[in-house]
């Protein structure tokens, strides 16, 4: 049996999903002390530690057998409907909300870094078959007959 449970850390909220919630709790007690885990400096354990190891965690939901392959987007609506802030990654996004925050990331890293992408994109390099291309065509360059001919001459 899968349970989404919530972390209540000084009216901060973290949700997660279990399958062994005792086993869980104490994960998130040794998460929150243990140096030596990757997750140590997570949101959520350094918010526990200011708060002198003090947490609560209840369970919100059973999630039915039926609905086991949707785990990830039930827990996802709970963090959304609760606005857990201790979440430092999304549960779940759909194929949609992920293209649109790839084509928005790409977009503001352009606007950021557009002198660099500029002289990256216009750069000249040599081709293996000896043509100078600028590095942005070198793909295209690779696949036209003439690229081709000329290293099957060479080979």
């Amino acid at each position: 049996m899968c349970v989404i449970y919530l972390i209540n850390v000084n009216e901060k909220l973290y949700i997660g999903h279990t399958t062994n919630f005792k086993k869980r709790k104490a994960d998130h007690r040794c998460n929150t002390y243990n140096e030596n885990s990757p997750k140590y400096n997570f949101r959520i354990y350094q918010e526990i530690r200011e708060n002198q190891g003090e947490f609560g965690m209840i369970q919100l939901y059973k999630i039915p057998e039926e609905q086991l392959s949707n785990t990830l987007k039930i827990e996802q609506s709970y963090i959304e409907f609760h606005n857990a802030e201790l979440n430092s990654m999304r549960a779940y996004q759909s194929r949609e909300d992920r293209l649109a925050y790839l084509r928005d990331y790409g977009q503001k890293y352009y606007l950021e870094n557009k002198e660099w992408v500029k002289s990256k994109r216009h750069k000249v390099v040599i081709c293996e078959c000896g043509a100078s291309i600028t590095i942005n065509n070198l793909a295209k360059h690779r696949k036209t007959a003439n690229h081709k001919s000329i290293l099957n001459i060479c080979t």
